[in-house]
């Protein structure tokens, strides 16, 4: 048997959909296109992770219609990166190569580290996302941070159905869709890692993401009282600011 082997492809969308990854579809089907070969990371990416190997392909998409600017400074840069603002969507893809076994895929949280946000502007981008109801919700506050089913208003799985640790067939390909959520005003640096084992071997490959739980709106209010924080009122983003 080979050892296991994980490819892991980060690719990023600010403002526009990829044609090498994926297609736009509706919520219905979220199937995406074969991967064309790792695509170079951008924006809110901390880079491409790649394990090249024949067993499992994982590739992760983030579509954001709302992220933060920030500009180079002494703990960031130093070229300005793009932050997305909480609710933003994580497309998780997985595609078995493995010809008998079944591979049980489990995820994890971690939040690495908090900077300073510094000087950041609001990006608000030319699309808007599609407003759907995800899989899992990544809460980084926690300690340690949990990945969750999508709860409704009921405190019941939205996706009962779809439950973690997720088992993919021999030649299946699955796709996820989880929303990290925070309320960190500070840039967070956290990573997801995706766990791919079968009853032989196992690999768990770390997938570094960015975040902020400062949106850079405001709501003013009669009477002269401070001004509240809250998300984009144009932003199609997965409870941005509701209590979790």
């Amino acid at each position: 048997m080979t050892p296991l082997a994980v490819a892991a492809v980060l690719t990023i969308l600010a403002g526009a959909v990829s044609l090498v990854v994926w297609r736009r579809r509706s919520p219905a089907d979220r199937t995406p296109e074969p991967a064309g070969g790792p695509v170079p990371a951008a924006g809110a990416g901390a880079g491409a992770t790649v394990h090249p190997g024949p067993d499992v392909e994982v590739a992760i998409r983030v579509d954001m219609d709302s992220s933060r600017h920030c500009h180079p400074s002494s703990a960031i840069g130093p070229t300005p990166v793009e932050v997305p603002t909480p609710g933003y969507h994580l497309y998780l893809r997985i595609v078995s190569r493995e010809p008998q076994l079944s591979v049980r895929i489990a995820l994890t949280a971690e939040a690495l580290r908090e900077l300073p946000l510094g000087q950041a502007e609001v990006t608000l981008h030319a699309h808007r996302i599609e407003h759907v109801q995800p899989d899992f919700e990544i809460l980084l506050d926690g300690d340690p941070p949990l990945v969750r089913p999508t709860l409704g208003p009921d405190g019941a799985a939205l996706h009962p159905d779809v439950t973690l640790p997720l088992v993919v067939a021999p030649g299946e390909t699955r796709v996820l869709l989880l929303v990290p959520l925070t309320r960190s005003k500070s840039l967070l640096e956290w990573q997801l890692n995706v766990s791919a084992a079968t009853t032989e071997r196992q690999q768990t490959i770390p997938i570094p993401q960015r975040i902020t739980g400062d949106h850079g709106w405001v709501t003013f209010r009669p009477g002269g009282s401070a001004p509240e924080p809250g998300p984009s009122p144009m932003s199609n983003h997965w409870r941005p600011y509701a209590p979790y």
